[in-house]
């Protein structure tokens, strides 16, 4: 973002689980997908400003998703990706075993 100054990231995307009860869960379609529109640079951002920013004006862009998969009867696995800037929760995440330990 910083190398192609006219194309800096102006959208965030939040993926987040629906719920926080997540031990010994079957994958499935659990995720909040937000975006928000930023009018600065998120490259630049100050953190709590783009924490503000995300905590105030965030779109659930959810049901996009869905419509995308049901016009498809659910027969494909879908694989989000936020162009620009991407925050995804993986603080309890148990990938193959391995756990993240935040502070």
């Amino acid at each position: 973002a910083k190398i192609r100054k006219d194309l800096e990231p102006r959208v965030v995307t939040v993926c987040r689980p629906k719920s926080l009860e997540r031990a010994h869960v079957i994958p499935h379609n659990g995720q909040v997908i937000s975006t928000v529109e930023v009018n600065f640079s998120a490259s630049h951002a100050d953190v709590l400003e783009l924490v503000s920013m995300i905590t105030e004006n965030k779109v659930d862009e959810s049901s996009l998703v869905e419509e995308v998969v049901e016009k498809d009867s659910g027969k494909f696995d879908y694989i989000i990706y936020g162009a620009n800037l991407t925050f995804v929760d993986m603080e309890e995440a148990d990938i193959y075993g391995f756990k993240v330990e935040g502070q």
